[in-house]
């Protein structure tokens, strides 16, 4: 925490994982990489405004934050591989966004993702938020067209897959330009450098069957058609080339 900035940060090595306001009266707004101005602000925007409200799966938990865009009777699924931060997130002494911010209900499901997305029953996600990849050892078994075609087909016809990528270290928009190319998906990109008090730049990708199904993201021009061409499998990723 830091009280005169009235902050509580979550950091893992260099990375921040999570902020959260002090104020009583700011407590639930989404911070950091997730803010309601940002990239994955609007993707909720959109999402949240249709009629359907299909659950709602997170890859890599943080403090929570993303549960700040729940909404009424919309169940989130977060799948998280280490212990000690869903014992963080879950502890309201230290983050309230999972205890006081959801408004739906949630689940924190311990394990590898890929591993346990494949007990989802089918298409049963209308969104699925992949926030694995921004400190330095990225699971390169998360960004392979395998572990792409295991999204797909846990995802609704109409659903948004969304993959946070901000990351010092490496670049991995040739990477997702590829998979989404190679699965013929409609593919953007937002690199919003936007920064003041509780907000980090971030770069978001988004991916769906078609463009319709991202709704008012695809005509936005902060948005631009995802390049690349670089396709990794469970045979071969190298993380090298990625270096920035």
């Amino acid at each position: 925490a830091d009280p005169n900035l009235g902050i509580r940060r979550l950091h893992h090595g260099s990375t921040i994982h999570g902020l959260q306001l002090d104020d009583e009266s700011r407590k639930c707004e989404a911070t950091a990489y997730y803010h309601k101005d940002g990239p994955i602000g609007q993707v909720f925007g959109v999402y949240n405004a249709r009629s359907t409200n299909m659950p709602v799966a997170v890859t890599g938990l943080g403090t929570g934050t993303l549960a700040t865009y729940s909404v009424q009777h919309q169940q989130w699924d977060f799948y998280e591989i280490d212990p000690a931060i869903i014992r963080i997130a879950s502890d309201p002494k230290l983050f309230t966004f999972l205890s006081n911010c959801t408004r739906g209900s949630y689940r924190v499901i311990l394990g590898d993702a890929r591993l346990k997305l494949r007990e989802a029953p089918h298409g049963h996600y209308g969104v699925i938020v992949m926030d694995a990849f921004s400190s330095d050892s990225v699971p390169a078994h998360l960004l392979t067209s395998q572990a792409l075609e295991l999204y797909l087909t846990k995802l609704a016809p109409d659903g948004v897959l969304a993959f946070h990528i901000s990351n010092r270290y490496l670049n991995l928009e040739p990477v997702l330009g590829g998979l989404a190319r190679r699965a013929g998906l409609s593919a953007f990109i937002r690199r919003d450098e936007g920064n003041s008090v509780g907000k980090f730049p971030s770069w978001w990708v988004v991916m769906a069957r078609n463009d319709a199904a991202l709704g008012a993201i695809a005509g936005d021009s902060r948005w631009v058609r995802l390049q690349g061409d670089i396709v990794w499998t469970d045979d071969f990723s190298n993380i090298l080339s990625l270096l920035r």
